[in-house]
């Protein structure tokens, strides 16, 4: 299902399950962990998920700072498979962040991504599917298909707008349909939303709404109009020439 914000209203279970955050390696965006939890705080966005690429790196920052904040932080990451098509991976452990030093499965097969992540108890997201920039980085709706029985949710609608043949893939096999943002800009996120159907007090209650069903995409009236801006590489190649900053800790 699909709706709008003004008629549910943001003092509802809100979240935005795709948020890219300032990270050492990857510059693309001009804005920490930290300062993600604070905006999402006063746009009053009860959930969101920092899913940076390739690494768990600000993930634990985002939970201490979210508990401070009464922001519940979903631990993800986006992953990118060997034939560039991107995966989230949302609801790891924050122990095993912390101690297994979890070595992301980067440049595999989709089907060995998508064991990863169930293996560690977390939950499948195909990203912006069938939105491929340059072809390189979703997956097609033949990939989304054949392995609907380990996806988890489908992000139906992303800054890219409505996937209308991925809604109805998702509805007729009963896969989680949700809204995200996919921002790298502070202003964009809770651009796009997921709306949750039941109680939500900790992150662990978001992946059980995920695998449950309990979940709705949501579009929010006012979407930034450069939202869809294709600029990734000036973007990394900007945030590489940006002065440094302090390392951040997982």
């Amino acid at each position: 299902m699909l709706s709008s914000v003004e008629d549910i209203g943001r003092g509802h279970c809100l979240g935005d399950l795709h948020i890219h955050t300032w990270i050492r390696f990857f510059r693309d965006v001009g804005y920490t962990p930290e300062e993600a939890v604070l905006w999402a705080k006063e746009i009053e966005l009860l959930v969101m998920a920092i899913t940076n690429h390739e690494t768990f790196e600000g993930v634990l920052r985002a939970l201490e700072v979210g508990e401070e904040e009464g922001v519940i932080v979903v631990p993800g990451v986006e992953i990118t498979s060997r034939f560039g098509q991107h995966v989230i991976g949302l609801g790891f452990s924050p122990e095993d962040i912390r101690t297994k030093k979890l070595r992301i499965p980067s440049l595999r097969s989709l089907t060995y991504i998508f064991e990863w992540i169930h293996g560690l108890g977390a939950v499948v997201v195909a990203p912006h599917p069938f939105h491929s920039w340059w072809r390189l980085t979703s997956m097609s709706h033949g990939d989304v298909e054949k392995h609907l029985g380990m996806i988890d949710a489908i992000e139906v609608y992303s800054k890219w707008g409505l996937s209308t043949a991925m809604n109805e893939l998702a509805r007729e096999n009963g896969v989680a349909r949700i809204g995200c943002s996919d921002a790298h800009r502070l202003e964009h996120i809770g651009a796009i939303l997921t709306r949750f159907l039941v109680e939500i007090a900790k992150w662990e209650d978001v992946i059980g709404a995920i695998r449950n069903g309990d979940v709705e995409a949501v579009i929010d009236i006012d979407l930034p109009a450069n939202i869809a801006e294709r600029e990734f590489f000036l973007s990394v190649l900007a945030g590489m020439l940006r002065e440094k900053r302090p390392a951040l800790v997982y």
